[in-house]
């Protein structure tokens, strides 16, 4: 079963960064939807470039390359879909 981690004021970039990248280096949350949340739409845009890299940084280095194109495939439909529902 996949969990999710929602981060609701995810504009606080550092924050975020920081407790994703921790929560990140447990095996059994390495797989985890993370869902980020925030009142400002442009700091939360600058939130989920952040998560992103450092999220792509972390699958890199722990999968093969193949697995990391997936993971990018994946993520950027899932972002698509959020932007379409507002």
């Amino acid at each position: 079963m996949t969990k999710k981690i929602t981060f609701i004021g995810a504009g606080s970039t550092i924050f975020m960064k920081n407790i994703i990248g921790d929560a990140l280096h447990y095996p059994a949350l390495s797989d985890a939807h993370i869902a980020l949340m925030d009142i400002d739409a442009v700091r939360l845009e600058e939130s989920a470039t952040v998560a992103t890299k450092l999220i792509a940084s972390l699958v890199y280095l722990r999968y093969s390359k193949r697995r990391y194109l997936r993971f990018y495939r994946v993520f950027n439909s899932v972002k698509s879909l959020q932007n379409l529902n507002g």
